[in-house]
């Protein structure tokens, strides 16, 4: 009988270590692929930032690049986005760092990018080599070197897609080095109304020069402008110095109009490169136009007129407006 029981109990260990071995390796060994993309000795798990563009797996993901930390640019919604400003912002205070980007082509292939400052230069590098859509010969890593006291990073919107470029700070749109585009978070703000007054001696005046407070120059055509803010009416330059508006803001309520289908709007968009023009009749109000420039040849300026003011490709002309 004891020894059964010994015969018993030794089984019985057996059969408890042998489960353990097994636990170990079949579930461990699961969780580690799992979480850990392990190509060429390389782990990605998380921190795919201290991993050379060389060096990353070719089966790198958009997730793998979201769990690491790269700005990633969707179609719907950014991620990590906060790499990007914080990027922008070093760049502008001369402070070495670093910023990844990823995101998917229209087939869903993989492609990144990589931004760096160092030695007083900016290094950019392209992976184009997981795009299976692109030629052979492109499927390589590109890299150039632009100094960071003649470029800066300039971003450009066009609605509910934004654009991200370098750009030679002397030089202006034709330095223009293309980085990415992604989705622009638009929201409508209720904090002004604007206010048209047609004056028919009046041709086209410059409300604010572009570098003053923003990229592009602002004009009003055959009338004034001016905001409403908390029933205060102001001219639209003034609220422009105090910082009351923005005037990206009078164009992300435009965009916000036509897709909700708001405000009475009419709108149309010219094969230039995506100039847009919005008209406006509202109750109670003189009605007027919105025209904002986006031509290939970099015209990006914001008009504010008569609402039968068009566009001719370089400037509002006089021949439209009756």
């Amino acid at each position: 009988m004891k020894k059964f029981i010994i015969i018993f109990i030794s089984i019985l260990i057996f059969i408890t270590i042998a489960s353990i071995i097994f636990y170990f390796f079949i579930f461990t060994d699961d969780n580690t692929n799992s979480n850990t993309n392990l190509i060429n000795n390389v782990s990605i798990k998380n921190d795919a930032y201290d991993i050379s563009l060389e060096n990353l797996p070719l089966e790198f993901s958009i997730e793998d690049a979201i769990n690491s930390n790269y700005f990633v640019c969707g179609y719907e919604k950014n991620y990590n986005e906060d790499k990007l400003n914080t990027f922008i912002s070093n760049i502008e205070n001369r402070t070495p760092s670093s910023l990844r980007i990823a995101f998917s082509t229209p087939e869903g292939d993989v492609v990144l990018k990589e931004l760096v400052l160092e030695n007083d230069n900016i290094i950019f590098r392209e992976d184009n080599r997981r795009d299976e859509f692109s030629s052979k010969e492109d499927r390589i890593i590109k890299e150039s070197s632009f100094p960071v006291s003649d470029y800066r990073i300039v971003e450009d919107f066009l609605g509910e897609t934004k654009y991200i470029y370098l750009e030679n700070r002397n030089k202006d749109f034709n330095s223009r080095v293309f980085i990415c585009s992604c989705f622009n978070t638009l929201e409508y703000n209720h904090n002004f109304q604007l206010i048209f007054k047609g004056r028919r001696d009046m041709g086209i005046n410059t409300i604010i020069e572009k570098g003053t407070y923003l990229d592009y120059n602002v004009y009003s055509f055959a009338g004034d402008v001016f905001v409403k803010i908390d029933n205060v009416e102001i001219s639209l330059k003034d609220a422009i110095i105090n910082k009351q508006i923005d005037p990206q803001d009078i164009v992300n309520n435009c965009t916000l109009d036509v897709k909700e289908n708001k405000n009475n709007v009419v709108f149309n968009e010219a094969n230039d490169g995506g100039t847009r023009k919005y008209r406006y009749d509202l109750a109670n109000q003189e009605p007027y136009s919105i025209i904002k420039c986006h031509t290939l040849d970099g015209n990006r300026d914001l008009y504010i007129g008569v609402p039968n003011m068009e566009f001719d490709g370089s400037t509002v002309d006089w021949l439209y407006y009756n």
